[in-house]
C-alpha cells in the first residue's frame, strides 16, 4: 500500500516539477533526506526515486531558464565553498581509519 501511495505522490509531483523547477529542488531534498522509498517494502523499494526527481528537475530547469536564477552573494559563495572545504579537510584528516565502513 505504501508503494502505491509513494508512486502516486511521485507521479503527481512530476507535472508540478515541470512547471516549477524550485518544487523539484525541494522534492529532491525531501527524497534525499527522508528516503521514502526505503519505507516501502514492495516494488518501490528499489525504484530510483531520487534519479527520477533529479532528471525531471534538470529537464524543467532547461525548459524554464528564466525561473532558474542563482543570486551571487556572500551566502551562495560560502555554500559553494563548503563542499570544497569538506573535501580538503577529508584529504588531510589525521585519522583516516574512521573513513572506512568497518562497522
Amino acid at each position: 500500500m505504501r508503494d502505491i501511495a509513494l508512486v502516486m505522490i511521485l507521479l503527481g509531483l512530476i507535472p508540478v516539477i515541470f512547471r516549477y523547477p524550485w518544487i523539484g529542488a525541494l522534492a529532491y531534498a525531501w527524497v534525499s533526506i527522508f528516503v521514502p522509498h526505503r519505507w516501502a517494502f514492495g516494488f518501490a523499494n528499489d525504484m530510483p526515486i531520487a534519479m527520477i526527481v533529479a532528471v525531471t528537475t534538470l529537464a524543467s530547469m532547461l525548459l524554464h531558464p528564466k525561473q532558474v536564477g542563482l543570486p551571487i552573494n556572500r551566502i551562495t559563495v560560502l555554500l559553494m565553498l563548503l563542499p570544497i572545504w569538506m573535501t580538503v579537510t577529508l584529504l588531510f584528516a589525521s585519522n583516516r581509519t574512521t573513513l572506512m565502513c568497518d562497522g
